[in-house]
């Protein structure tokens, strides 16, 4: 009898010494999710920063002259754009703090089954995956929305500036490209010059490259244009060749660390 009570006493040994690994697992979790909300708060920040911009920036555009209402039509969507981000990681926010709630009130129910556990750590996880993603998404539709604003302040006081049609011209098109180099593409691992490919193929079409023809009106429309494209490779919606969850966890979320036959390219497609 005694030797039975030693195997029983060792059996749950065992088993409580499994539930302590999963308890120390599920604590790193939360770490992580807590991780998440401070970077989620970070990007509110940063939201509000790009909103009070943009506000002097309207009000700067309101002393432009008529010429300029197609540009002032351009602005209105931006600021339309950044305000429903604004309210979509608002949402997120909320979301993820009723979430660590709901850990904090059910750690003592899940620590008594180690499968539902588990189970509950692996869903965590693939949560954590999204959201991480929908935020890197959010990051990459805020450089592309109101970068612009910034351009047209840049270069307005040029000829091509004052009438965004004519063209930007051989002396004045490497500083333009390197302000949009510098200003988008370097914050979204873009290749400059597979978007200048990009222009002259479905922008231009004149065989110019490097496109020195283009008027500024039209390198605004073709970062768009390619920006569509990249947000479908980096954040397909449905079953796409684009980039997964999975191969975004595995680059920790950073452009940078994604293979090079990952990120996007034009010229690929």
């Amino acid at each position: 009898r005694n030797l039975e009570l030693r195997e029983e006493v060792g059996e749950y040994q065992a088993l409580n010494q499994n539930l302590n690994d999963t308890v120390s697992r599920f604590e790193s979790q939360v770490q992580v999710l807590e991780n998440i909300t401070l970077d989620l708060n970070y990007t509110n920040n940063e939201l509000a920063k790009r909103n009070t911009e943009l506000a002097n920036e309207t009000e700067k555009l309101s002393l432009l002259n008529s010429g300029l209402n197609d540009t002032l039509v351009i602005i209105e969507k931006d600021v339309v754009l950044l305000s429903a981000e604004n309210d979509r990681l608002e949402e997120l926010n909320t979301n993820l703090g009723l979430i660590v709630s709901f850990l904090n009130e059910t750690t003592t129910g899940i620590q008594r089954s180690y499968e539902g556990m588990t189970g509950f750590i692996a869903d965590q996880i693939v949560f954590y995956r999204n959201l991480a993603t929908e935020n890197t998404q959010t990051k990459f539709t805020l450089i592309f929305s109101d970068w612009d604003c910034d351009f047209r302040d840049r270069f307005g006081t040029e000829p091509f500036g004052m009438n965004t049609r004519l063209p930007i011209g051989p002396t004045m098109y490497p500083t333009v490209i390197a302000y949009v180099q510098e200003r988008v593409f370097s914050e979204i691992c873009g290749d400059i010059g597979d978007f200048e490919v990009f222009l002259e193929r479905k922008i231009t079409r004149d065989g110019l490259l490097p496109p020195v023809s283009i008027s500024m009106r039209k390198i605004i429309s073709g970062v768009q244009q390619y920006s569509t494209l990249l947000m479908k490779h980096y954040f397909p919606n449905g079953p796409r060749l684009g980039l997964s969850s999975n191969e975004w966890a595995e680059a920790d979320f950073d452009c940078e660390k994604l293979p090079s036959d990952r990120l996007f390219r034009y010229d690929r497609l």
